[in-house]
């Protein structure tokens, strides 16, 4: 599985959860660089 489908995965399921008013905590959107 390549980096760019995990991405967009991870992009998804953030957008269905602030959909359904599910916040994630700050850290959860952290980078490596973080």
């Amino acid at each position: 599985m390549k980096r760019s489908e995990i991405n967009g995965i991870l992009r998804d399921s953030i957008k269905f959860l602030n959909e359904q008013k599910f916040y994630l905590p700050k850290f959860a959107y952290w980078s490596v660089d973080d």
